[in-house]
């Protein structure tokens, strides 16, 4: 009787009723899309359309996106659209690493290509006592983006890459791939977008050493590739369908 009787007054209006529900099944907070001033007008100038623009322009409760509308270096200005999951942590027994995932959505604005830009950063850092070395295998130049369609035969992008040895014990390492219009038509781009499951960047070989002796390579601790297949799952059709309007 006492619960139907705080059941009864908190819903003595629909609000009432509202807030019960909040309480008992608390809505998730998914944070808004952070969209530079002007870049609306931007994208519009360029080609996309706006049921297309506010399906770019929105953000998950893991994945951030910015619509950035700025001028660079080179006094060209840049219009994009960035999303960015959040860092994820593998930790090991003898060492952790820090995975951070982008794709960037770049439109062009002068004579540059209209791409899609696919970033991994990780930060490897061993445990005390260990050492550590690394090498570029055999295949490191090349990144392959998987396909539902046929996994068999992924597209190979090249892999650009900038490795730095921070310390003794921290290893950092920046890889990236572009799918541009000046390699793939309107039509054979959106395709591909479409079409992406996941992006296998290669794994350095990356082995430690404990009192001069070697450790055995974990090949679980390769790259991470949860970030970039879910972005792929929330963005990739609307990329898909934003280069269907603006590639040429």
């Amino acid at each position: 009787m006492k619960q139907l009787i705080v059941f009864g007054v908190l819903c003595v209006s629909v609000s009432g009723c509202d807030l019960l529900d909040d309480i008992i099944h608390p809505k998730p907070i998914v944070p808004d899309a952070k969209i530079d001033s002007g870049f609306k007008d931007q994208a519009r100038q360029l080609g996309l359309s706006d049921a297309v623009i506010n399906r770019l322009c929105v953000a998950t409760k893991k994945i951030d996106t910015h619509c950035i509308n700025t001028v660079n270096d080179n006094d060209v200005r840049e219009v994009k659209i960035e999303y960015s999951m959040e860092q994820a942590v593998i930790n090991k027994d003898n060492a952790r690493s820090y995975n951070n995932s982008r794709v960037v959505f770049h439109l062009a604005t002068d004579d540059s290509a209209s791409k899609v830009y696919f970033e991994n950063t990780r930060q490897y850092i061993q445990s005390d006592g260990y050492s550590y070395t690394w090498s570029e295998p055999e295949g490191y130049e090349t990144t392959s983006l998987s396909l539902a369609s046929d996994s068999d035969n992924p597209v190979l992008l090249t892999n650009v890459s900038k490795i730095e040895e921070v310390s003794t014990d921290e290893l950092y390492e920046t890889t990236y791939s572009e799918l541009s219009n000046d390699d793939y038509t309107l039509v054979a781009g959106a395709e591909v977008m479409d079409d992406i499951t996941t992006v296998l960047f290669p794994s350095l070989t990356y082995m430690l050493t404990l009192d001069d002796s070697l450790e055995p390579i974990d090949n679980s601790f390769a790259i991470y590739t949860g970030g970039h297949s879910n972005i792929l799952g929330n963005f990739a059709p609307v990329i898909a369908d934003a280069i269907e309007e603006v590639w040429f």
